[in-house]
């Protein structure tokens, strides 16, 4: 199961509208989470495809992220979910996941809320590196990998 996801993951950006989507599960960051890729539309901009599938890594903090951009219009706005685990320290997190909108402009992909706002780059094909302002906690930053 674990090579259908990479291997969708990776071709799914590359084949388009041929493609359907697919469901499956992703253990990390302590916990399951069902989700569902819809490989971006032959009228989806090449520059937006890349951002499309799972990806896994680790905050500067130390603390699991996983980031699965769901679907991706030509408009360049993208449903993801966005899946962390638990910390403890001077800002605990507990583990949880959210289903969020984002917009890719200028080769990023962003969230804003009331308190929070993410930026992810593209590096190379298989790399984001991830921005994270809480207006308390402050910044930090993550690296994380195409699965």
């Amino acid at each position: 199961m674990r090579a259908f996801i990479v291997a969708m993951a990776i071709a799914g950006p590359l084949l388009g509208a041929g493609m359907a989507a697919h469901a499956a599960s992703l253990q990390a960051c302590e916990q399951t989470v069902e989700y569902t890729v819809q490989p971006p539309g032959a009228d989806v901009p090449e520059t937006l495809r890349g951002f499309s599938g799972v990806w896994i890594g680790k905050m500067d903090t130390g603390l699991c992220i996983a980031t699965i951009v769901n679907s991706i219009s030509p408009d360049g706005s993208a449903q993801i979910t966005y899946v962390n685990g638990s910390m403890g320290g001077q800002y605990p997190v507990k583990a949880g996941n959210r289903k969020i909108t984002a917009k890719i402009v200028g080769g990023k992909l962003t969230t804003s809320g009331s308190n929070v706002s993410t930026d992810y780059t593209l590096r190379g094909t298989n790399e984001l590196v991830f921005s994270y302002v809480h207006k308390t906690a402050g910044r930090s930053m993550g690296l994380l990998k195409r699965q």
